[in-house]
């Protein structure tokens, strides 16, 4: 019966025949996806669905994307085919898990894992591969807010000076990270433990939900090496934001 309801959703024409069962229903992104899916009134819901999702995305990540009847249907045919396969999760938890299909692979642990051994590799130019993670101030801002953020980019504009580089020393070849989401360490799970004391100290300015990682370069078969943190998917790609306890100093 589940599968009717969304295959219905899917087959949405969001043309003149669907506009006559049309609807203001509204819906609750706590509740569960199922339920959510299952019983939109028309295409009015269905757009409130996709824009609400667009605007969580935006919001989260800086995934800006046009929004259009198309791109509706996309995110809708997203939603739908993840929540078959995990009916359990609130339309909110949902979205959060698999972001409808938008990062496409992006902002992954398996993501994060891939861009970090990149450092490993002979030859790369490091200094310029983190240049190109070096934050902009309306990123940290995404995932800070204020005072922190401001004294935070003071601080980076200070310390990360085009010749700083992320690498590894002699004989490290070999990467091991911890992966979690800003909301998780907000949340007190238990990966907060994996990262630096600090940061216990600067989640009261978390704002975003967004993925976080901590990282090591060691020697084979080591656990202590040369360890980074802070390395943030926001706006659509990977930024490096160490420290933020120290920008709260004096």
């Amino acid at each position: 019966m589940k599968t009717i309801c969304y295959a219905a959703l899917l087959s949405c024409s969001f043309g003149a025949q669907a506009a006559q069962a049309d609807s203001i229903n509204g819906f609750d992104p706590s509740k569960p996806c199922v339920q959510i899916l299952s019983n939109t009134g028309g295409t009015t819901d269905q757009f409130m669905i996709a824009a609400w999702v667009f605007g969580y995305l935006a919001s989260q990540n800086g995934a800006i994307r046009p929004v259009t009847i198309e791109n509706n249907k996309i995110i809708l045919k997203n939603l739908t085919e993840a929540c078959i396969e995990r009916s359990d999760k609130s339309l909110l938890d949902l979205v959060k898990i698999s972001r409808a299909g938008a990062d496409q692979g992006k902002g992954t642990e398996a993501d994060a894992r891939a861009m970090l051994e990149e450092f490993l590799k002979p030859g790369n130019d490091l200094a310029r591969m983190t240049r190109n993670l070096l934050p902009r101030s309306e990123l940290v801002r995404q995932v800070y807010g204020e005072p922190l953020a401001t004294r935070m980019m003071e601080m980076y504009d200070a310390a990360l000076t085009p010749d700083v580089k992320i690498a590894p020393k002699l004989g490290q070849t070999d990467l091991l990270m911890t992966y979690a989401t800003t909301g998780a360490l907000k949340q007190g799970a238990p990966e907060l433990g994996e990262f630096p004391g600090g940061y216990k100290k600067v989640l009261p300015f978390i704002k975003a939900d967004v993925p976080i990682v901590r990282f090591k370069f060691v020697k084979p078969g080591e656990t202590l090496g040369m360890a980074y943190d802070g390395l943030v998917y926001v706006g659509g790609q990977w930024v490096w934001m160490p420290k933020p306890w120290r920008a709260l100093e004096d």
